[in-house]
């Protein structure tokens, strides 16, 4: 079977290893491009640059963007990283929390790293201090605490709460403000919300200006880090799944991260499923709302992630299943030996995956929900060899057209003729070598999946005689695959696959993008 790639020695290629759909060279194209547009060479200095990376469900954005964060971190030299996985933050209370927790961690992770003086290195972590101080005051005011203590107060929540949540919360408040804040809560609550409203707004009058210093101190930081450590400019800062998130949780983070961390010297990497996330801000600000327009605002441009080959994604499937791993020595992919002459799938288990996504016109997910599929049927389907071509056709039926699945494993429904025209297949023949025993040698045939596959189905039925000869030349295709049928009472083992495939086809894979 198809094993996964190795490793090589250089530090790149152990980067990429399993790099099945190729996608180093992107990678380097892209971090060109973004140092390029975050530092034009008309331009004194960096710009704050963003880009959408699109790809839907399944197409690997975080094999991608976690191997290209590692490319990037080992360069020479080397540009500062942050990988902030949103999904696995989604359990916060607050978004930009989050984020700034992990954009801190990275930024004191390059610092522990700086062989400069010890000088400089606080100096350094003090920039990194005003950065975190400064989000406190641009995002979350004490004010805005302090109202929703007041609001629990008026609703018969007692005001303790106020301290309770300036000091388990998120934001850190002296012991002096926190006395401070409870007065201001008591006369508020006894003046009237109103009031209340004029005083928090009237703190936030200097919200720009908040704002201004603290894009000056990420930024003023970021270059002192980059001179002492060494480091190139920008400072690459990938988020991920951010599709998975909670509506609320994926809107807010990205109004945070715009309206916060939109400085000089940082490009940011969001990679997600755009549509899903347009139709997360219907969640948000209603049905209506044009999401697409919308997101727009966030990104200097959006990035289609390339879809990978048929071939390239069979192979990684099959190629990382631990089932398929156990059950290979029983597997036969059911192609002719040396496979087709006019296309590239090959001869090992995953051509069969190939030459059913490409019969049945199935796109990258409906050929993982297959493979899933075959997956699991396989793991019930232990004894005797395993014929996938039969199996992975059966499956895609199952898949795309359940009646047509459920008619055709009937004795007397629909033979398989009929079934492709109602699933409207017109079939394409692929072409072989095949071995002409009466001329002595070696000629080019034709074949069709349907062709084969009714061979297989007739004999689920035994509706001709098994085949108990072994074929004259190993290119007797397809014969060669059907010889070792066994008789199970009234049918063939291949009548096994049909309650198998039933069974699997109630599953449904999921994972990350």
């Amino acid at each position: 079977m198809q094993q996964p790639i190795q490793e090589a020695s250089s530090p790149d290629s152990k980067v990429w290893a399993g790099d099945l759909f190729q996608r180093q060279d992107f990678a380097d194209f892209l971090t060109g491009y973004l140092v390029a547009k975050s530092c034009p060479p008309d331009e004194k200095g960096h710009r704050p640059f963003s880009l959408a990376l699109n790809a839907g469900w399944g197409r690997g954005k975080t094999f991608f963007v976690s191997r290209w964060a590692e490319h990037l971190s080992i360069q020479s030299p080397r540009h500062p990283v942050m990988h902030f996985n949103a999904w696995a933050s989604d359990v916060a209370a607050d978004p930009l929390v989050a984020f700034m927790a992990a954009f801190k961690v990275a930024l004191d992770r390059e610092v522990d790293k700086l062989e400069s003086t010890a000088e400089a290195k606080f100096a350094i972590q003090a920039g990194v201090e005003k950065v975190v101080s400064g989000v406190r005051r641009a995002y979350l005011p004490a004010a805005k605490v302090a109202l929703k203590g007041v609001v629990k107060k008026l609703s018969g929540v007692a005001l303790d709460e106020v301290s309770e949540a300036l000091t388990t919360g998120d934001v850190n408040v002296d012991a002096g403000r926190i006395e401070e804040l409870k007065a201001e809560g008591r006369d508020a609550a006894e003046k009237g919300l109103d009031e209340f409203f004029k005083k928090a707004l009237a703190e936030q009058s200097d919200l720009p200006q908040v704002i201004s210093s603290l894009r000056i101190a990420i930024e003023s930081t970021l270059a002192r880090l980059a001179q002492e450590g060494n480091l190139k400019l920008p400072m690459f800062v990938f988020v991920d799944e951010l599709d998975r998130c909670r509506p609320p949780f994926a809107i807010a983070l990205l109004e945070g991260i715009k309206h916060l961390f939109g400085v000089r010297g940082v490009c940011y990497v969001i990679s997600t499923n755009l549509d899903q996330l347009a139709k997360a801000t219907g969640a948000v600000y209603g049905s209506g709302f044009d999401g697409g327009g919308y997101l727009k605002r966030f990104f200097d441009v959006q990035c289609e992630l390339p879809t990978p080959s048929s071939l390239r994604f069979a192979q990684f499937l099959f190629s990382t299943s631990p089932v398929i791993a156990a059950a290979s020595a029983n597997l036969g992919h059911g192609l002719p030996e040396g496979g087709f002459t006019d296309c590239d799938w090959g001869s090992a288990e995953h051509s069969a995956l190939c030459w059913v996504a490409d019969e049945f016109g199935l796109d990258l997910r409906s050929q993982e929900q297959v493979f899933g599929a075959i997956e699991a049927s396989v793991s019930t389907l232990r004894d005797g060899r395993i014929h996938l071509i039969w199996l992975a056709t059966l499956c895609a039926i199952r898949h795309k057209h359940p009646a047509v699945f459920d008619d055709i494993t009937r004795p007397n429904g629909s033979n398989l003729t009929n079934a492709w025209g109602v699933m409207g297949i017109a079939g394409r023949p692929h072409s072989y070598m095949s071995y002409d025993s009466q001329a002595g040698r070696h000629v080019q045939r034709t074949v069709t999946l349907l062709e084969v596959a009714e061979r297989y189905y007739r004999n689920a039925f035994k509706c001709e005689k098994l085949e108990k000869r072994t074929p004259a030349h190993g290119l007797d295709y397809p014969n060669h695959w059907l010889q070792h049928l066994s008789s199970l009472g009234s049918h063939s083992e291949l009548f096994r696959y049909f309650a198998a495939v039933s069974s699997a086809g109630y599953l449904s894979r999921s994972g990350a993008g």
